[in-house]
């Protein structure tokens, strides 16, 4: 007896300790920074005790726990992971499309269209959780036709005073070149994010998802039901 405690005891430890790691998950900050330049791409990103390295110039991402690392993983597929799938053969491709395709959700026009305004009401709602720590952006307009060039350089200042305007804090640099063909810029941001505020808008979405399905699949089975119904009446005729 005193065994079966023992086993019920380290269970419910368990269950309190992944309870307790989701928990944690949930209400820690999501920090994400990037940089994009002439030299290349990196960003590094923290949540809880977990972290993320990559740049462009390396091969490898680094995961960090408790800033010890961890992991590492390839930015780029292997050459002989493309040509293994390359060689598949194509009736597997087929097969493997095909059952994809029994996988993915088969919903009507209506249940769509609901759907989706569901979806991009709690997107709305869900971008406004996500702060903006730092946003620069530096860019110099050029091109082969001076023209193309000015009226690009235009819409630029457009796109410019509406960042302005959405996040006060960032630094946006436009500028014009007219003597070289290539355009250039720069760009780094700092985004933090809560995701415990991200779940009810989730939630909403999963439960519009499945009512939506739900009722595709009702609908879907009175049309077969009805079809049946006529191809038996008219072969009794």
């Amino acid at each position: 007896m005193s065994v079966l405690w023992w086993v019920l005891g380290a269970i419910g430890l368990l269950v309190v300790l992944a309870a307790v790691l989701v928990v944690g998950a949930l209400v820690s900050v999501v920090r994400v920074e990037g940089r994009v330049g002439p030299g290349g791409a990196a960003g590094r990103g923290r949540w809880g005790v977990l972290g993320v390295e990559a740049d462009t110039r390396e091969t490898h991402a680094v995961i960090r726990l408790l800033g010890w690392r961890i992991a590492r993983t390839p930015l780029r597929r292997g050459a002989s992971e493309a040509a293994e799938e390359e060689a598949e053969p194509e009736p597997e491709k087929r097969k493997r499309g095909r059952k994809a395709g029994r996988r993915r959700l088969a919903l009507s026009l209506p249940a769509t269209l609901r759907l989706s305004r569901t979806v991009r009401r709690e997107a709305r709602r869900m971008l406004r959780q996500l702060h903006v720590d730092r946003l620069r952006l530096e860019a110099v307009v050029a091109s082969e036709d001076p023209a193309w060039t000015g009226e690009a350089f235009g819409v630029g200042c457009a796109v410019a005073g509406a960042i302005r305007g959405a996040w006060p804090q960032a630094d946006v640099r436009l500028g014009v070149d007219f003597t070289t063909t290539r355009p250039s810029g720069a760009a780094e941001l700092a985004l933090r994010l809560r995701p415990v505020r991200l779940v009810p808008g989730v939630a909403r979405v999963g439960w519009a998802y499945w009512r939506e399905r739900r009722r595709s699949r009702r609908a879907h089975g009175a049309r077969g039901a009805h079809a049946r119904g006529s191809g038996g009446e008219e072969r009794s005729a």
